[in-house]
C-alpha cells in the first residue's frame, strides 16, 4: 500500500508523422503535470521512421540479391519505428536494420543472435567489395 520512491518508464513512440509525435508528447506531458507527483520527462532522441523511397528499394534489392548469392536470410520489411534512416536526405540511398538479428530490444533478456553477427558482416563486406570492382570497372549504379 506504500506508493514507491522513484518509478522509471520508457515510452517509445513511432510515427510517420512529426504532428502526431509532437501531439503524444504534448499528451504526456499534460498527464504528468499533476501537482501531487514530480516528472521529469526526458526525450532522448527524435528519429522519424525511413521513408520507402526508390533509392532506398534499388540499395535494399542490390543487399538481398548479395544475400541470396551467399544464402543469408534477410527479408525486406517496411520501416514504422523510429529509425536513424529517417533522417538521412532524400537523394542519398538507405537501408536500416542490415545489423544482427536480435530479440527481446531493450529488455533485460536481449539477444544478439552470433550466427547472424557473422552473416550480416560476411553480407556487407561482399556487398562493399562489390561496389568497389563495380566502380573501378566504371559500372557504377544509380543509387550507389
Amino acid at each position: 500500500m506504500f506508493l514507491p520512491h522513484r518509478v522509471s518508464a520508457t515510452v517509445i513512440i513511432s510515427y510517420l508523422d512529426s504532428r502526431s509525435a509532437d501531439r503524444a508528447e504534448e499528451a504526456i506531458r499534460k498527464i504528468c503535470s499533476t501537482k501531487k507527483l514530480r516528472c521529469i520527462i526526458e526525450k532522448i532522441s527524435d528519429r522519424p521512421s525511413m521513408k520507402e523511397r526508390r533509392k532506398n528499394l534499388q540499395l535494399a534489392k542490390e543487399l538481398s540479391s548479395v544475400a541470396d548469392t551467399w544464402e543469408i536470410p534477410l527479408a525486406l520489411e517496411s520501416s514504422l519505428i523510429p529509425s536513424v534512416g529517417g533522417l538521412v536526405p532524400a537523394k542519398v540511398p538507405v537501408v536500416c536494420g542490415v545489423g544482427p538479428v536480435a530479440r527481446d530490444l531493450n529488455t533485460p533478456q536481449e539477444a544478439v543472435s552470433r550466427a547472424s553477427l557473422v552473416q550480416r558482416s560476411l553480407l556487407m563486406a561482399e556487398f562493399l567489395a562489390q561496389y568497389v570492382k563495380d566502380k573501378k570497372n566504371g559500372q557504377t549504379k544509380k543509387s550507389s
